[in-house]
């Protein structure tokens, strides 16, 4: 029933409750430390130059590492998001993309070395900024990694609110719903939309600049291991497998619905469909590596 057009309404009125206690736990968090939450004139600064480009994402999947340094030069002229463990790569995207655990009751390491190398990353390309998922309880601002006093101005914190329907004919018009509110002055980015994936919020972000060709690189979703356990990256960059240590199957995480009503690779296909006959917007994979290739355009680059 809860899935049904008959209470569609209904759906979205509770969605917006919670997208607006979100959004003040967000303003609060931001005012406890000391730092700006992400807005929609912010992503508009950062895409003004790049119109008509893409948007990359830039995941943590093996694959990103049979990108050639000609590849990288063109992501550079659009706009990229690097995720998570992104700082461990040498190509410094426009945003970094942090998220906390919610179990994190005191400042995660390997997160705080993230960060600090993101930082000194921004230091040479000064038009970049960082973004942090705001921590969910029981973590909250004990979960909150030090952050330069330099280039704090660049840091952002948003939040996050999922969507309530659980099959995928409600899901289609739920989003909808959301990517038809992405004209001026409606959806904006202080709240994504969300399934417990960053790449899902990324994507999120990416049609709310405007942007309507967006490139996902490294999203593998399957058993590929993370680009710092590739022996190509350990070969060019060093090992940080001790600095950065995953379990076998943590890349396939996100695919189990245990936790979550869709899997991740689903829940792109799905948004995919409805962004382009909502908005216009393609979204591709770059690598035939990933799982997503099956389902969504391949967007060929030069190693292909």
């Amino acid at each position: 029933m809860k899935n049904s057009d008959l209470v569609r309404p209904l759906r979205k009125r509770a969605r917006n409750g919670v997208v607006q206690r979100e959004q003040e736990a967000v303003t609060d968090f931001c005012a406890s430390i000391g730092i700006k939450f992400l807005n929609k004139s912010v992503m508009l600064n950062l895409a003004s130059e790049s119109r008509g480009k893409a948007f990359y994402i830039l995941g943590n999947g093996s694959s990103v590492n049979s990108l050639t340094q000609s590849d990288f030069k063109h992501i550079a002229e659009g706009v990229s998001v690097g995720t998570n463990a992104w700082p461990l790569h040498p190509f410094v995207p426009d945003i970094y993309s942090f998220e906390f655990s919610k179990h994190s009751l005191s400042p995660d390491p390997e997160l705080a070395f993230m960060v600090k190398r993101a930082e000194a990353n921004l230091q040479e390309k000064t038009s970049s900024i960082m973004v942090f998922l705001r921590p969910g309880l029981p973590a909250g601002l004990k979960a909150m990694v030090p952050l330069a006093v330099k280039g704090r101005e660049r840091v952002f914190l948003y939040g996050r609110a999922n969507f309530l329907s659980t099959k995928p004919d409600a899901l289609s018009k739920d989003i909808e719903g959301v990517l038809r509110d992405t004209h001026p002055g409606g959806l904006d980015c202080l709240v994504l939309p969300d399934n417990g994936a960053s790449v899902i919020r990324m994507i999120f972000l990416a049609l709310i600049a405007g942007f309507r060709e967006i490139v996902l690189l490294g999203v593998d979703l399957n058993d590929n291991p993370y680009f710092w356990y590739d022996q190509r990256f350990k070969s060019a960059f060093g090992d940080y497998t001790e600095l950065a240590k995953r379990n076998p199957g943590d890349a396939t995480l996100t695919e189990a619905t245990n936790d979550r009503p869709f899997s991740t690779s689903s829940f792109i296909v799905t948004l995919a469909n409805v962004a382009s006959t909502a908005l216009g917007a393609t979204i591709s994979v770059g690598s035939r590596e990933s799982a997503l290739a099956a389902d969504l355009p391949f967007r060929p680059f030069a190693c292909e």
